[in-house]
């Protein structure tokens, strides 16, 4: 049951103890609804002793008499044992009170100090329950049933709107995963239900929409209400989302890693949309059943380009998610000498740490590297061999010309002289065949569909010496 007011527990019966209640609408309502601990569980009723002197043979004497808990149970004229609920044992003062009377306005011992007297205990407390104490048990129970009335019909608002938006973020959750699985886009042009151009999440509630009563009359009601109005529709909920289930996969990520024990890392230096460098962070590893996987861990915010910086850069996210680099065992970069240097290199740094993570050139970037150049190569010099004459009368009278500045004059003379050598002509054609072989067959290689056979013919037939 739900506590009025939202008062804790401790602030309303402390220690279950009724002479420390505090006797407010608070307490009141809180025990009408919840009851209350009788406190005789584990209890010897050590302080509920009392003296009593009585003459025996003329002589006085001194007598101890304690609670029973005999005396929390009421035997009827049938002989029927029935509990005495509204009774409870207070530990501080060893005596015992009447909830529903202490509650609300009894006037006898049982609801002021407490009652002790058990000498003639079982005789006061019947005579206790033919008194006011009726009208008082009366009042405890209307309050009950008036707060439970209420209670329940405000627990059952509270389901239903809870209810109400899990369906909502169940909608929306089952989107944000889709798309995320396959790496498409979100946000449109606008955000608005209906327009053509809202993008893909807005795109997909609506086509949900169509088969779907709830999510069709929830975006009626809140689709384009604006940011003053809870909707779970807008981008700020799914984004939310995203973050929430990459912490889960990164979780989970790393402890497939620690699991493994062995990894190697790969980082890389990529600029955004924004053009600002970000490091791009991979874990390779072994999983259980024995299949090598490679696990994107994300983008870092690139803290410089100089080796140490990015040592410690690979150290702060190796620590912040609890992963040693002592069992680190390799390692992947590109050429560049910040990454790949032999002596200061991040490789190099790592290795003084951990000499165990061997480092390997990473593959993917030398064979980029490879098309990038070969292609760039062939292409300028086929175009320098075609137009050969055009470019030597370009520079010829650029040369010549006085209208152009000296250093252009200048630039276009050596340009000039050394085009117009029989060295240059000599090596311009002999590199143009031979960069024109080495594109072409670089394209095939990179071919989808070739195949290994392929692959070997065209590597023998790079022999060049009879084309020389």
């Amino acid at each position: 049951m739900v506590e009025h007011n939202s008062l804790p527990k401790q602030s309303i019966v402390p220690e279950n103890d009724p002479a420390n209640w505090i006797k407010n609408q608070e307490t009141i309502d809180y025990l009408s609804i919840n009851g209350f601990n009788q406190n005789l569980e584990n209890n010897n009723f050590q302080k509920s002793k009392r003296i009593y002197t009585q003459i025996i043979g003329g002589v006085r004497r001194t007598r101890f008499r304690y609670m029973s808990k005999s005396i929390f149970i009421s035997t009827l004229v049938n002989g029927e044992k029935i509990n005495r609920t509204f009774l409870i044992y207070s530990e501080s003062k060893g005596s015992i009170f009447c909830a529903p009377c202490y509650l609300f306005g009894g006037t006898t011992s049982f609801a002021t100090v407490g009652f002790s007297d058990w000498k003639k205990g079982e005789e006061k407390i019947k005579r206790h329950e033919n008194s006011q104490h009726k009208l008082c048990v009366m009042n405890m129970k209307e309050r009950k049933e008036v707060l439970n009335r209420v209670d329940q019909k405000l627990k059952y608002q509270v389901e239903t709107e809870i209810n109400y938006w899990k369906n909502v973020l169940t909608r929306v959750v089952a989107v944000v995963k889709s798309l995320s699985s396959r790496g498409m886009s979100f946000r449109g042009d606008d955000d608005r239900f209906g327009s053509v151009h809202n993008g893909n999440f807005m795109m997909s509630l609506e086509l949900i929409a169509q088969f779907d009563p709830f999510l069709a009359q929830h975006i009626e009601k809140f689709g384009n209400k604006g940011k003053s109005s809870t909707s779970y529709l807008s981008f700020n909920i799914y984004e939310q989302f995203i973050s929430i289930m990459a912490d889960n996969v990164i979780q989970q990520m790393v402890k497939e890693i620690k699991e493994a024990k062995y990894f190697s890392i790969s980082i890389d230096s990529t600029p955004g949309i924004s053009h600002v460098d970000q490091l791009s962070f991979i874990f390779r590893y072994v999983q259980k059943n024995g299949c090598p996987v490679e696990r994107f861990l994300g983008f870092l915010p690139n803290s410089g380009h100089k080796s140490e910086e990015l040592a410690d850069a690979v150290f702060l996210v190796l620590e912040s998610h609890g992963l040693d680099i002592n069992n680190c065992r390799g390692q992947s970069y590109d050429n560049a000498s910040n990454m790949s240097g032999r002596y200061t290199g991040l490789q190099a740094r790592i290795k003084k740490v951990n000499p165990l993570a061997t480092f390997v050139p990473c593959s993917a970037h030398s064979l980029n590297l490879v098309d990038t150049r070969w292609s760039a190569r062939s292409n300028a010099s086929i175009s320098l061999n075609k137009i050969w004459i055009e470019i030597i009368n370009a520079l010829s009278f650029i040369k010549d010309d006085r209208t152009e500045k000296s250093i252009t004059r200048s630039e276009a003379n050596g340009l000039y002289l050394k085009l117009d050598s029989l060295e240059t002509a000599i090596m311009a054609t002999l590199w143009g065949d031979i960069l024109e072989r080495f594109n072409k067959t670089s394209k095939q290689l990179q071919s989808v569909e070739i195949d290994l056979e392929t692959v070997f013919d065209i590597v023998k037939s790079q022999n060049l010496a009879p084309h020389l």
